[in-house]
C-alpha cells in the first residue's frame, strides 16, 4: 500500500507562472457548499486568487453570461440544472469553453464526453 503523502503536490511554481495563475478567473460549481469551499481553497493555495462559486448550473450559466472564466470546475449532479443540463446551455453561448472532467458512471461519462463544447474556437 502506498504512502498517500508520498504523492506530488501541485503548487503554482509547478503549474506555472504564479502570475499566470494568480489572473485566472475560475468558477467552481458544485451543490455541496463543503465541497465549493474545499476546491477554493486548494485554488487559493495555487495562487488564483479570482474565484467564482455557483451552487447549480442555473447559476452559474448567469455568472458565465456576466463574466469571462479561464476554468470552471463542475459537478455533475446538481438540482434545478445539473452540469450536464449547463453543457448543452453553454454550447448556445457564444464564448468558446473546453471542459474535461471525471465522472462515475460510463453512460454519464459519455454524455458529457459528446457535450465538450468545441474548442476549435479558442
Amino acid at each position: 500500500m502506498s504512502d498517500i503523502s508520498a504523492a506530488p503536490v501541485a503548487t503554482a511554481g509547478s503549474i506555472g507562472s504564479g502570475a499566470m495563475l494568480s489572473q485566472a478567473q475560475v468558477l467552481v460549481v458544485d451543490d455541496s457548499r463543503l465541497m465549493r469551499m474545499g476546491l477554493i481553497r486548494a485554488l487559493k493555495e495555487l495562487g488564483i486568487q479570482t474565484i467564482a462559486e455557483a451552487g447549480n448550473g442555473r447559476e452559474a450559466l448567469e455568472k458565465i453570461r456576466a463574466t469571462s472564466f479561464d476554468l470552471m470546475l463542475l459537478d455533475i449532479e446538481m438540482p434545478e440544472m445539473n452540469g450536464l443540463e449547463l453543457l448543452h446551455a453553454m454550447k448556445q453561448e457564444p464564448a468558446p469553453v473546453a471542459t474535461a472532467g471525471s465522472i462515475g458512471p460510463g453512460a454519464m461519462l459519455s454524455q458529457a464526453q459528446v457535450l465538450v463544447v468545441d474548442d476549435s474556437r479558442l
